[in-house]
């Protein structure tokens, strides 16, 4: 993640650190304001046009980056058509639009400016791909190839995207989808007893989708969850596959048991890897939880599954990024520099919504002056109530004022700890946790008993 193999730069370019190269003499860059969609703030910025990438870099962080052979433009207007000082770049892949109004340039220049750009962006492409520019029709802009999205995956969370260049369908499912790949990426995230069955070919359907695939293989394994005490979870994976010249789609069925509520849901994987233009690849990952069964804590499911599962699979998209190497004649996995590779890990972790484009991204993070004020208020807050709020309150309104009302709340807790406890372990651990939580409800009767001598 974050790291780049392309030709190294010659002495008339200079890189900057979003990964996009800028040939000096020749590139433009002016001011300009970035229009979010929503209720979001503008942000001013500049934008830097170079002869395969326009990128803007904002005043608060924010860094998108595109390469013009990706891009279309044109003309925009804000507040309900009253202002017409603005243009929109789109992403021809995903249709994704940014909106964009020139502080000091006029608008039809920097339009005019960035659309030469993309037409000679485009030339260089055909010319490196050994297309005659000559046999296209006048006028008209030659675009790369790309498939159709995916229907079942927008019916996902899309939680991983990877555009990779020079790289063929056939080397990155074989590196992908191979025994030995996946059983190690299986051992590198602790599981234990992994067993991947050979592909088998035949006519096959999914679950879920209810797609027919030519491909399948078992995949099982388990590992120990930590609740409270260790419970050893099984794991199976049904992975059915289909591939076309242009496509490859692997959809992963995963269902487990050893833990409360495991029969009452399964989680659905897709891997789409489709081609772009003649060497390059788009690679998305899906996710969708689905429950086979009414449950009280599907929230929480939701939640802890969506966050594991998100983790591990772009853990796989990166061990499969490196096994990809050897193949490529030129791979640009991302434009990360190291501090916004940093970034992207901690929205992992958190698993924002917001995808790892690596054509067009808007970093999530909070500045850090805004984060170190919200603290201060925070704190001041804080202060404030104890200092002039918390004199004026009952000290019973905060915590019991008798033994009866700390017993009755005593009884609450353990009550709660007993419900959680019983579904968080195994069948044989829930007897040692009955009897622990029945010998401290009889101390607090024998506290209860005593109390009463006193009084």
């Amino acid at each position: 993640m974050g790291r780049k193999w392309r030709r190294e730069p010659s002495k008339l370019d200079d890189e900057d650190s979003d990964g996009a190269v800028f040939h000096k003499g020749r590139d433009y860059k002016f001011a300009c304001v970035y229009w979010r969609h929503g209720f979001s703030l503008p942000e001013n910025g500049r934008i830097f046009l170079g002869s395969r990438t326009i990128s803007f870099k904002g005043i608060i962080g924010t860094r998108l980056s595109f390469h013009l052979i990706d891009v279309a433009i044109e003309t925009a207007s804000r507040m309900g058509g009253l202002v017409n000082d603005a243009f929109v770049i789109t992403t021809v892949a995903d249709g994704g639009r940014f909106q964009f109004s020139s502080v000091l340039k006029d608008r039809k220049d920097v339009i005019d400016k960035i659309e030469l750009a993309i037409g000679n962006a485009r030339k260089l492409e055909e010319e490196a791909e050994g297309v005659d520019t000559a046999l296209l029709a006048p006028g008209r802009a030659r675009t790369k190839f790309r498939m159709p999205p995916d229907q079942t995956l927008q019916k996902m969370e899309v939680i991983a995207e990877r555009k990779i260049k020079g790289v063929s369908l056939h080397d990155y499912h074989k590196v992908a989808w191979s025994e030995g790949l996946y059983a190690a990426f299986l051992e590198t995230q602790e599981k234990n007893n992994v067993t991947v069955s050979p592909w088998k070919t035949g006519n096959y359907t999914g679950n879920w989708c209810g797609e027919a695939y030519t491909e399948e293989r078992a995949v099982t394994f388990n590992f120990l969850k930590q609740t409270i005490g260790k419970t050893l979870v099984e794991v199976t994976h049904t992975q059915q596959c289909r591939r076309s010249d242009d496509q490859c789609v692997v959809q992963i069925n995963i269902a487990m048991k050893g833990f409360p509520y495991a029969d009452s849901f399964v989680v659905e994987v897709r891997h789409v890897m489709s081609r772009v233009g003649r060497n390059d690849l788009f690679v998305q990952i899906g996710m969708c939880i689905i429950f086979v069964k009414s449950c009280l804590y599907e929230g929480k499911i939701k939640t802890n599954t969506g966050v594991e599962t998100t983790k591990a699979q772009r853990a796989l998209l990166d061990m499969i990024l490196e096994g990809c190497i050897p193949f490529a004649k030129e791979v640009v996995i991302s434009g990360e520099s190291e501090d916004e590779e940093e970034e992207a890990q901690k929205r992992n972790e958190a698993l924002d919504t917001g995808l790892l484009h690596t054509s067009a991204r808007v970093p999530e993070v909070i500045p850090s002056a805004i984060f170190k004020l919200l603290r201060f208020i925070m704190i001041w807050i804080v202060t404030m109530f104890r200092t002039y709020v918390r004199p004026y309150i009952q000290s019973k309104s905060f915590e019991p004022s008798n033994v009866k009302q700390a017993l009755q709340r005593t009884r609450e807790v353990l009550k709660q700890l007993e419900e959680i406890s019983l579904n968080s372990v195994s069948e044989i651990q829930r007897i040692d946790v009955s009897t622990e939580i029945a010998l401290i409800e009889k101390s607090v009767s024998r506290i209860e008993e005593i109390s009463r001598r006193d009084l």
